[in-house]
């Protein structure tokens, strides 16, 4: 994922075959293919206005030649005030 302003962002094709999907404080908006089941972009709960956007969708990108960044995902939750404190990420791989 890499992450953009919505005013740069623009979603070319697929609209009809999204399904949101939202958990948590439901601020954030997680957009799939109903199709296939990639996850192209979210919006994010952290910086409302930007997009998450999964780089393998972009056409003409080459992914492989970016740098890898994990996340932890069990301790990002919003609303265990503890979690955040736990949580060792991101880290660089």
């Amino acid at each position: 994922m890499t992450s953009v302003h919505e005013d740069a962002f623009t979603l070319l094709s697929g609209e009809d075959a999204l399904s949101e999907y939202n958990w948590n404080t439901g601020t954030a908006r997680h957009y799939f293919c109903s199709q296939c089941g990639i996850y192209p972009f979210r919006t994010k709960r952290a910086v409302p206005d930007h997009y998450g956007v999964n780089v393998n969708c972009l056409g003409g990108f080459e992914a492989s030649a970016l740098r890898l960044r994990q996340a932890e995902g069990i301790g990002m939750s919003a609303r265990d005030a503890w979690a955040r404190r736990l949580w060792a990420g991101p880290r660089e791989a």
